[in-house]
């Protein structure tokens, strides 16, 4: 799936527009990448198209694991890119994401990344 698909398919799930989709985005899998441990986001990133690619690969410098990433910290981060008449749906927006991740990338990664996640996030990641 290129980056184009990968956005056209959010904007699909959400209603939201191209830019607007392309922040939320970028917003969730910023979260994700500094949530997982770096080899993970790498792997994960060489799934990925270009420029989604690119944000799971930034350098992060020392990895220190979050002490606990909960969902609603998920959602608060993508909540704070979207336009304030849409800010209601960041959990939808956030799930739709999600979704279209499990789309572009094999089961084993997904399964690989959920390990590192609490359970909460784990359903969220595999579906």
């Amino acid at each position: 799936m290129d980056k184009e698909e990968f956005l056209h398919r959010v904007m699909e799930r959400t209603g939201l527009g191209r830019a607007e989709a392309k922040r939320a985005t970028r917003a969730a899998l910023a979260v994700l990448r500094d949530a997982i441990p770096p080899e993970e986001a790498h792997d994960l990133g060489s799934q990925l198209p270009g420029e989604l690619k690119d944000l799971m690969w930034a350098p992060k410098g020392q990895w220190t694991p979050p002490e606990r990433l909960e969902m609603e910290s998920l959602t608060n981060h993508v909540r704070s890119v979207l336009a304030p008449a849409h800010r209601d749906r960041a959990d939808e927006v956030t799930r739709a994401i999600f979704s279209t991740l499990r789309e572009a990338v094999s089961r084993g990664e997904l399964e690989d990344i959920a390990g590192a996640l609490p359970q909460e996030l784990r359903e969220t990641v595999t579906g």
